[in-house]
């Protein structure tokens, strides 16, 4: 990925303005419901400017109405972060080319356009939970994921890479 590249990704913004209403929505309220601690604006504000994103991601997958609102929130807090959305279906060519099988994936570049991280799909908490034999307990991870309850575990995640 260079500039040039990065550049042809759309901000969360313009992101919105593509969806449904009822996607939109969805979005819109996953965004609400993301806290951050005084502690993420600390971590936030120690990083090394500036740093790019770019987002995969589709209105129609879950894990995105969840997740992709987080990276916002937290590009938002800081003054380091530049965010770029990429449709994985529209973008399908660039997304195989950078390794991109899941989604959301949001890399993450340094100055140079030298990839530093990425974050794929999904907390590890969530993903250990969902390997776990107890039907009950997935059920009941899922529902809990569904409803923001894992928005720590990302935003943690995501500043680790940032900070690695």
């Amino acid at each position: 990925m260079d500039r040039e590249i990065f550049d042809q990704g759309i901000t969360f913004s313009a992101y919105l303005d593509k969806m449904t209403d009822s996607r939109r929505e969805g979005f819109m309220a996953s965004y609400k419901q993301v806290k951050l601690e005084a502690e993420d604006h600390s971590t936030l504000a120690r990083l090394t400017c500036p740093i790019y994103v770019a987002a995969f991601s589709e209105d129609w997958c879950g894990d995105c109405r969840i997740n992709l609102p987080v990276l916002v929130k937290l590009a938002e807090a800081s003054r380091c972060l530049e965010v770029r959305c990429f449709g994985w279906e529209e973008q399908r060519e660039l997304a195989n080319q950078l390794g991109v099988e899941r989604i959301p994936t949001f890399i993450f570049y340094n100055k140079n356009f030298e990839e530093i991280g990425r974050w794929v799909e999904r907390p590890a908490a969530v993903v250990q939970a969902l390997n776990l034999p107890d039907e009950e307990e997935k059920r009941k991870v899922r529902i809990a994921y569904n409803q923001g309850h894992f928005h720590e575990d990302t935003i943690e995640e995501i500043l680790d890479i940032l900070h690695a």
